[in-house]
């Protein structure tokens, strides 16, 4: 099921309705593109109304690029004292109610790290034969999650290790290039012209059952500045991130990456086993 970012509600200022996403069903999801990721706090259970049949997965990134190809860590506050954020794989788990827009809570994430340090410049080619800035594939460690208690424990496991489990030691590529058709017209214009110079496509490799491993445009991805001497993300009077224009060719700034999923893929789909 794909999901197009169709808007985002207030481009200018610190966009508090978040961003309005589409597929044949119409989401709302309230995160600011221009605020770094809100990581998943493990410390204490969070209490779950329900639970939801988890249906599909996103995939997406969060992390530093850096001058020399690798990947970094920065710092920011996210109001409760500062907080490390390793370059990070994230799997999205969402459910019907998501998609339909009726329940925006019905999704659950993982948070892993690329365990070794990922080879860079991948090989992995990509579906539409586009080229790529970088690349990076390895397999990957999950080391938080926040899908205890929001899935059937039941079905999935008191600690939802079925859920996120085939993902964790999974062979992942992440690859940025230029912004694809598809991605670029799921923006509204206000978007474009706020971001749109710092958006890249972001594609996804998986092992699929064929044993194929490509990079697919399932993600969007901005760029933000990034301060190499305290690992911190600078921002503006509003306390938004700054975009950090992408070069029409050869390798990526130093920079921070902000991701979203956009194409959701049927878990029913998957080979789990071959990931």
């Amino acid at each position: 099921m794909r999901l197009r970012l169709l808007a985002l509600a207030t481009m200018f200022g610190t966009l508090t309705t978040g961003c309005v996403i589409q597929s044949q069903r119409t989401v709302v999801v309230h995160e600011n593109p221009r605020r770094p990721v809100e990581r998943p706090d493990t410390t204490t259970p969070a209490p779950a109304p329900g639970t939801f049949e988890p249906v599909a997965v996103g995939v997406a990134f969060d992390g530093v690029l850096r001058a020399d190809g690798t990947l970094g860590t920065y710092y920011f506050d996210p109001g409760t004292g500062t907080v490390e954020a390793k370059p990070a794989v994230m799997f999205a788990f969402a459910g019907e109610r998501f998609f339909d827009g009726s329940d925006e809570d019905a999704i659950c994430w993982a948070f892993g790290t690329f365990s070794p340090p990922p080879l860079v410049d991948g090989a992995f080619e990509t579906v539409d034969g586009a080229p790529m800035h970088t690349a990076f594939e390895d397999t990957v460690t999950l080391e938080q999650h926040d899908c205890a208690g929001k899935v059937d424990p039941a079905v999935w496991g008191e600690n939802a290790e079925a859920l996120y489990g085939p993902f964790d030691g999974a062979r992942v590529g992440i690859g940025f290039g230029a912004l694809t058709a598809d991605l670029e017209a799921g923006w509204t214009a206000e978007a474009l012209a706020e971001l749109g110079p710092s958006l890249l496509t972001e594609y996804v490799a998986l092992t699929d059952a064929q044993g194929g491993f490509v990079g697919r445009d399932w993600t969007s991805a901005v760029l933000f500045q990034w301060d190499p001497v305290t690992g911190e993300l600078p921002q503006d009077e509003a306390g938004d991130l700054l975009p950090v224009v992408v070069p029409a060719e050869g390798p990526l700034p130093e920079a921070y990456v902000r991701s979203f999923p956009w194409w959701y893929e049927d878990l029913a789909d998957l080979d789990l086993e071959a990931l």
